[in-house]
């Protein structure tokens, strides 16, 4: 995949076992997680928008890049109704010789259940996550979302953040 085009043809749906996309059909068998996807209106508020039902959560990948000897892959998030308040939007996989870290930005609200296109009033929060370690912390909340345009840049900015270098140099292990 070519990284260095802005251009919206470079972003691939990658699914595997899609369920059912259609919203209105209440009658599906077939089980899948229902999947949305959190997108900016304005200011702090946010809606989500119904994605499909699939056995496996879908990936949009979003372009890699290498530096100091890492390997880093963007992906847009879609989110599902199993989550603990955070509801990740974007995320940045940091490939450091074969060790797989994540640093997510996305927001965090507060719901008993997700109505589609409803609006809601949400913070931005970083976290970062080692699966293979087990260890997840929220670096930082109550942040003003930078907009739509610019969450890219947000979270590659995280990644000079202390407590991020620190984790992925082994020093927070």
């Amino acid at each position: 995949m070519n990284s260095d085009s802005d251009s919206d043809e470079d972003i691939f749906l990658e699914t595997v076992n899609t369920v059912d996309k259609s919203i209105n059909d209440k009658e599906t068998k077939i089980p899948g997680d229902v999947f949305y996807q959190l997108q900016h209106k304005s200011d702090d508020i946010f809606t989500f928008k119904y994605m499909g039902s699939y056995e496996n959560e879908p990936v949009v990948s979003l372009g890699n890049f290498n530096s100091e000897g890492k390997s880093f892959y963007l992906e847009s998030n879609f989110v599902n109704t199993k989550t603990n308040g955070l509801y990740p939007m974007m995320s940045i996989y940091i490939n450091d010789s074969g060790r797989l870290i994540k640093v997510t930005t996305g927001i965090e609200l507060i719901l008993d259940k997700i109505e589609v296109d409803k609006e809601y009033r949400g913070k931005s929060y970083i976290e970062l996550i080692d699966d293979e370690k087990g260890y997840r912390e929220v670096i930082k909340k109550g942040l003003i979302f930078p907009g739509s345009t610019k969450i890219v840049y947000f979270l590659i900015k995280e990644l000079s953040n202390e407590k991020i270098v620190d984790y992925i140099n082994g020093k927070r292990d």
